[in-house]
């Protein structure tokens, strides 16, 4: 039987601590990778099609990624406000937020469509995508613009669900879509029947379509009441109250997303002027952190929740032992993790690329990167504090030095002054240093705790106070 709202806030707010991060973290890792399955299905078929055709989906996906950023930093204020609301036991509240969160995302869904489908020949142009990749990267590119709207209503969803303390539904749709994604690629891009040969277009129609199930069918629970917890047509009508707080929470995290993603643009470029065999060492290392973050992500988007609820309840010591048990956990994860990298790089090299001259200088790489994972794991778990508490200003602050104030320019000056490629990886390994410690300190210190930073209870709105319908919580 499905739990209901109440029954899922009480577990979260009064259940033992690990065991109920555990409980939430767990699809949201399986989710996490699923995830990142979408671009790599495209860029699987699309290779056997031309080299062409595989080169336009790996210059968009960093345009889309900048994109995309926007949403996922409001899902910050999304998490902020509706898991308070939760904690608190204010569920009308938590609806009449969650409502508005569903009506703003549409409305900068339909902005970035529209901006994104007009400017995309100028951006790549700008980029100065080869000759016989540009037409091929345009079409996909606009495709795929036009279901931003579903991308983004896919991040509302998850955000309310995660925020109400579903973790599971999200996921199976997630992996509804990935296995959709499996079986549409190949019938749009080669052509099945009826249907013609798409190429790069049907790629991204058959993106499109596999995102619909996240999208629509979750939607369409949070609109009929699951878990007891519905929103109705009266409350997408955006608020003076909720915009402000909105903008406040989800206007720095979207900043340091967006401003970030061009940061490992600019890097990538770096990386690029040392060659093919390099490129594909740093490949290789992004993916192996990629798998990591799975597991740190998902603990620490638990935890962004499980923090919420407690703030809301005013249950402040709780909140702080959870941030506490997730940088064990994730510590514990990542850093066994770093050792085993560290010890056996050539080992974790060669289930990528067995090419002898790209393990060697991938295990270099990650002689030297590798130890900093935990501390980037840190600063991964500020940011859920951040989305949690509502107080997003410092955490997003300390992301965006981490790449422009100390990877980007170490990562120019370090290899002229004789470091080579080498310097590099120092300059990796240095921002996450840097960045976690100055991270875990602003956890550790606890100001984030103090008083519900997202949700203001009394007297939200001037002349127009949100109705309460509930008790006042525990």
């Amino acid at each position: 039987m499905p739990q209901s709202i109440s029954a899922l806030r009480d577990r979260i707010v009064e259940g033992p601590i690990t065991k109920t991060l555990l409980w939430l973290a767990w699809p949201l890792i399986v989710s996490s990778l699923v995830n990142v399955s979408y671009s790599l299905i495209d860029a699987m078929w699309l290779g056997r099609l031309s080299s062409s055709a595989f080169s336009a989906v790996m210059v968009v996906f960093p345009v889309l990624a900048f994109i995309y950023s926007f949403g996922m930093g409001f899902s910050a204020a999304g998490t902020s406000i509706v898991s308070q609301y939760i904690g608190a036991r204010e569920f009308k509240l938590a609806e009449r937020s969650a409502g508005q969160f569903i009506a703003f995302t549409a409305i900068l869904a339909a902005c970035f469509s529209a901006l994104s489908y007009s400017v995309a020949p100028w951006i790549l142009a700008a980029m100065g995508v080869p000759h016989d990749v540009y037409p091929l990267a345009v079409a996909y590119m606009r495709t795929l613009s036009i279901g931003i709207l579903l991308v983004f209503g896919g991040f509302a969803y998850v955000t309310i669900s995660n925020a109400i303390g579903d973790t599971r539904t999200p996921t199976k749709l997630n992996i509804a879509g990935a296995l959709t994604n499996i079986a549409l690629d190949p019938v749009f891009i080669f052509g099945v029947g009826p249907i013609p040969r798409l190429g790069v277009v049907g790629a991204a129609i058959a993106t499109i379509i596999s995102r619909s199930p996240l999208t629509v069918i979750g939607l369409y629970r949070l609109f009929r009441g699951a878990y007891g917890f519905r929103i109705r047509l009266g409350d997408l009508r955006i608020e003076r109250w909720w915009l402000r707080r909105a903008v406040s929470i989800g206007i720095p995290v979207s900043i340091q997303a967006s401003i970030n993603s061009l940061g490992f643009v600019v890097l990538t470029s770096i990386v690029s002027h040392f060659g093919t065999i390099v490129i594909a060492s740093y490949g290789v290392a992004t993916r192996l952190l990629n798998l990591i973050s799975a597991f740190v992500n998902g603990v620490c988007q638990a935890s962004a929740t499980m923090i919420g609820q407690c703030l809301g309840a005013s249950l402040e010591g709780r909140a702080k032992r959870v941030a506490l048990r997730a940088l064990a956990l994730i510590l514990l994860v990542s850093g066994s993790a770093a050792a085993f990298l560290s010890l056996f790089p050539q080992l974790a090299i060669t289930a990528f690329i067995p090419n002898p001259e790209v393990v060697k200088v991938g295990s270099t790489l990650l002689h030297i990167f590798a130890p900093s994972i935990p501390f980037f794991s840190m600063l991964t778990l500020a940011g859920a504090v951040a989305r949690g508490s509502g107080r997003t200003k410092i955490p997003a602050a300390i992301g965006v030095a981490r790449i422009w104030g100390l990877r980007i320019p170490l990562a120019y000056a370090l290899p002229r002054l004789g470091l080579g490629v080498v310097g590099v990886w120092l300059a990796m390994a240095t921002s996450n240093y840097v960045a976690g410690l100055i991270a875990l300190a602003w956890v550790l210190r606890g100001g984030w705790a103090k008083g519900r930073a997202a949700v203001p209870i009394p007297s939200i709105a001037r002349g127009r106070a949100p109705i309460s319908t509930s008790s006042k919580g525990d």
